[in-house]
């Protein structure tokens, strides 16, 4: 009579609890990286430009705010927009 070979319940895809739990906290871990966002948190903005759709900001229209940044600009610029309907 050979000996049997039986699978433990909790194996799950071929790996043993432990080793499962190991692999779900990385996976967490690393969701948790990527999903950081950088923020500048308003110490370093050194321009700001208001969107306003009533002519009360700099700019009526989002996509000439975006225009209106230089190319290879180094430093952090603020884009307010105020409520609105902007197409």
């Amino acid at each position: 009579m050979s000996p049997q070979l039986t699978q433990h319940k909790s194996t799950i895809m071929g790996f043993p609890p432990r080793q499962k739990i190991f692999h779900l906290i990385i996976f967490i871990c690393y969701c948790f990286c990527l999903g950081r966002a950088i923020d500048c948190g308003g110490n370093h903005v050194t321009n700001i430009i208001v969107v306003d759709q009533q002519g009360r900001g700099a700019f009526k229209m989002i996509q000439h705010a975006i225009d209106s940044i230089v190319n290879n600009n180094h430093r952090w610029v603020k884009i307010h927009i105020n409520p609105g309907k902007y197409l």
